[in-house]
């Protein structure tokens, strides 16, 4: 099979669920990146991403966030809600965090708002929202 289509849509990943949501608002917390000791991004530009099943996000534009220390990654997925995501791998002098971000280039129209954010997740990153670090 070459491609799958609900309706006349393609379909990339698997079939949305009509009872999914993902809500995305601007919020004006502090919200910090760390990794080793290591400010990755900082923020009070963010977004917070809602997404059914999951822990909320904070999705940080890239002008917040230090590119000196990340690399592209090889890795990308599908989101049925957002898109394509891409990868970046932090690369400190003596630490490397695999996938440490993510990032929609084209996301799908209904969130793209997030296009030029990245959002960071994984062990080894901690994410502080107005001092307080949240689970991931």
């Amino acid at each position: 099979m070459d491609s799958w289509f609900d309706e006349d849509e393609e379909v990339f990943g698997e079939i949305r669920d009509p009872y999914h949501r993902v809500d995305i608002r601007h919020t004006s917390r502090h919200v910090c990146v760390t990794a080793a000791g290591v400010e990755i991004a900082e923020t009070r530009r963010a977004l917070l991403v809602s997404e059914t099943g999951l822990p909320n996000r904070f999705y940080i534009p890239a002008d917040d966030v230090r590119s000196d220390i990340l690399r592209p990654s090889a890795t990308h997925t599908i989101c049925p809600y957002k898109g394509t995501a891409s990868y970046r791998t932090l690369q400190l002098s003596d630490k490397v965090v695999e996938d440490a971000a993510w990032f929609y280039d084209d996301p799908l129209p209904e969130t793209r708002q997030i296009a030029g954010y990245l959002c960071f997740l994984g062990d080894e990153m901690r994410t502080s929202v107005d001092g307080a670090v949240i689970d991931s």
